[in-house]
């Protein structure tokens, strides 16, 4: 009985279809109104904006720790979130996917200011900044150290010689 829903309103006290095939029968519907459901979603959102705040205020409050836990456990996911959010701010979005920041440490395993081969503090950096209309996208960054990067600031400096990342291969290294 795993398998089954709880249902209060049979005689059983469980639906009559399986969870999988009941899955499959979402999907289905789903792919076939997907306009019609993004309509409802938005309508309920206007209905419950308030509701919807205040119970992700509640949870916080009943979570104190968790957001500062989950940067700590997905630093690559957050550095990521927190680059992209900035570049939508300043409408300069383009394509990073995911597991981005790991395959250009591998690709860059040091600061690439000519001259420094620290490892230490390093930091994901647009080449041509975002302030200048460079896109947050894989083919526009490099890595610096902190110190160098700090000193950049918002110039345009290209330290990688040629070898600029193109995108990910399949095993997650940065194809070059």
């Amino acid at each position: 009985m795993a398998n089954f829903s709880k249902d209060s309103g049979t005689k059983s006290g469980f639906r009559s279809r399986c969870k999988g095939c009941a899955g499959k029968d979402w999907k289905s519907y789903a792919s076939r109104n997907s306009e019609k459901l993004a309509e409802r979603d938005r309508e309920w959102y206007a209905n419950n904006s308030e509701r919807k705040r205040a119970f992700a205020a509640d949870w916080r409050k009943e979570n104190p720790g968790y957001k500062k836990k989950w940067r700590e456990e997905n630093p690559d996911k957050y550095r990521q979130h927190r680059a992209l959010r900035r570049a939508r701010e300043i409408n300069q979005v383009g394509y990073v996917p995911s597991g981005t920041y790991g395959a250009i440490f591998k690709a860059y395993p040091y600061c690439l200011y000519p001259g420094c081969k620290s490892n230490e503090a390093l930091q994901v950096d647009h080449v041509i900044s975002l302030a200048d209309g460079g896109l947050h996208d894989i083919s526009n960054l490099q890595v610096l150290c902190a110190y160098h990067n700090m000193s950049k600031g918002a110039k345009s400096i290209d330290y990688r010689n040629g070898e600029i990342v193109i995108g990910i291969d399949e095993d997650g290294r940065a194809v070059v």
